[in-house]
């Protein structure tokens, strides 16, 4: 079975095929933009890092480990193509009410054992992407 894009239309004439490592990289940028309870039929589908968007004061370090935990059990609970996950978690200062947040993904492809390597960088509060 062949993966499909998750941007373009779904209707039986207009299905774009992508490769492998298009739609993991598309399963994760959805993944870490995703709020838990956000995807109705898994409410468990999401990233933590939303979970405290809106605090001033964190410790950075213990959020840091938190997300990164977050992440790599999302990863392994919803991407099986991927395995021996690592996340990155960085955080760079920001104005008042935004904290850019570099979140990067590696591991092996589960089929070939091939490197893999996804990167987002956002802002939170307000939520926006960056760059991929």
């Amino acid at each position: 079975m062949q993966p499909v894009a998750s941007r373009k239309g779904h209707e039986k004439d207009n299905i774009h095929i992508v490769d492998v490592e298009t739609s993991i990289h598309n399963l994760l940028h959805l993944l870490i933009l995703t709020t838990f309870g956000e995807y109705r039929p898994d409410e468990s589908f999401g990233c933590g890092l939303w979970e405290r968007e809106f605090e001033m004061s964190l410790d950075l370090k213990e959020v840091r480990q938190e997300i990164r935990i977050y992440l790599v059990k999302a990863v392994d609970k919803f991407e099986p193509r991927l395995m021996d996950v690592k996340v990155d978690v960085a955080f760079f200062d920001g104005r008042a009410f935004s904290r850019k947040v570099s979140l990067t993904v590696t591991g092996k492809l589960t089929a070939t054992a091939e490197t893999f390597k996804h990167r987002e960088v956002l802002f939170i509060c307000p939520k926006a992407v960056v760059k991929r």
